[in-house]
């Protein structure tokens, strides 16, 4: 379990990581799982976001969803990650926009597609609960058979506070 403090910037989020899957496993494989509720599933704020492998591959099956009735909101990227090669990916949740991101180990964009999720997300009251969990592969499944560093998330606010800042540096 990753410590993240009083981070709580959950809503419009760009995360981003490097992946190298090692080997491919039977079942549902976990590489991340953020949860507001230390559970897996099924209500508001239990997967945002959380990741894993589908069985046999190395296709992500990546969640974010508030709860109850979209619960299992997400995307299934079509590209496999190729095996003991690293791969930077990119989650931007915007708004309605959800776009995810893969590039291979040269930097080449290998998988670009934005899908329309609701908009609605987690309340505050779910977010600053005491039992909110960022686990590096959950106690809930298998840990996939991956390398995972350089993960950063910011909030889109963050993101636009940072350019303001520089667009500014630049002009005096």
């Amino acid at each position: 379990t990753l410590n993240i403090g009083n981070y709580n910037e959950w809503d419009d989020f760009v995360l981003s990581f490097t992946i190298k899957p090692l080997g491919k496993l039977s079942g549902w494989t976990n590489i991340i799982h953020n949860t507001f509720s230390n559970k897996n599933c099924c209500d508001a704020g239990d997967r945002w976001p959380a990741i894993w492998f589908r069985s046999n591959t190395t296709k992500m099956h990546i969640r974010l969803g508030k709860g109850p009735s979209n619960w299992n909101n997400g995307h299934d990227p079509t590209y496999q990650l190729p095996l003991n090669q690293e791969s930077k990916v990119v989650i931007d949740l915007n708004g309605d926009k959800l776009n995810v991101k893969i590039f291979d180990q040269g930097g080449k964009s290998v998988y670009d597609r934005t899908i329309t999720v609701p908009k609605d997300r987690v309340s505050a009251s779910i977010k600053s609960n005491s039992n909110h969990n960022f686990y590096f592969s959950d106690p809930w499944h298998g840990a996939a058979n991956v390398e995972v560093k350089n993960m950063t998330i910011k909030s889109h606010a963050a993101i636009n506070a940072e350019k303001y800042i520089k667009t500014a540096q630049q002009q005096s």
